[in-house]
């Protein structure tokens, strides 16, 4: 179950900047079998962006997020800024930046099962019938992971040609920190509980 209240205004000022500001707050209720660790999580929100209309020809937008999450230690800042140049009024050059976060699921910290892996006896030994035997695979979650992290740069370009084509080519480098994913902490040294001996 999920309760998610939103709030968010435009406005222009001094007719040169578009102010945009808002937030957020969710409350997240969970009964998950897979994950028993836990059966609540909230987070809440809050952002405010000014588009500044410098030139008529130079525009930039500026703007700001903050985030907490009940699963991480402490609140995260993710800043953002595009300045938009237009030569031409048909042509025009971006350039970006910005930060993003993603905090671990419920999932990514309280994961607790047991899944069968298929595994063809045959790939052991030709002298095993052609069966399939599921190993035991134990996946469990980290308490102790932190929120992933994204920083995006973007220079990009967009003209129209004789008001027959538009054209546009764009650079992105994306950084990744604290990935979140599935990893191997252990493998099976000796025959699994229940596999077949060779007869």
């Amino acid at each position: 179950k999920t309760l998610d209240v939103e709030v968010g205004d435009t406005r222009i000022l001094a007719a040169k900047h578009v102010l945009t500001y808002g937030g957020n707050l969710r409350f997240n209720r969970f009964d998950l079998t897979i994950a028993p660790g836990e059966d609540s999580r909230n987070e809440g929100g809050a952002y405010i962006q000014d588009e500044i209309l410098l030139h008529d020809r130079f525009r930039v937008v500026a703007g700001a997020r903050v985030d907490k999450f009940s699963s991480i230690d402490g609140a995260v800042f993710s800043p953002r800024v595009a300045a938009v140049i237009k030569p031409r009024p048909d042509q025009s050059v971006r350039v970006s930046y910005n930060r993003a976060f993603r905090a671990p699921s419920m999932v990514n910290n309280n994961l607790d099962v047991t899944i069968g892996t298929p595994l063809p006896l045959r790939a052991v030994s030709q002298f095993y019938p052609n069966q399939i035997f599921l190993v035991p695979t134990h996946a469990v979650g980290n308490r102790d992971l932190v929120e992933e992290s994204v920083d995006a740069f973007e220079v990009s370009y967009t003209g129209n040609i004789r008001d027959r084509a538009s054209i546009s080519a764009a650079w992105y480098y994306t950084k990744f920190e604290e990935q979140i994913f599935f990893t191997t902490t252990g493998e099976w040294t000796t025959a699994p509980p229940g596999f077949p001996a060779l007869v």
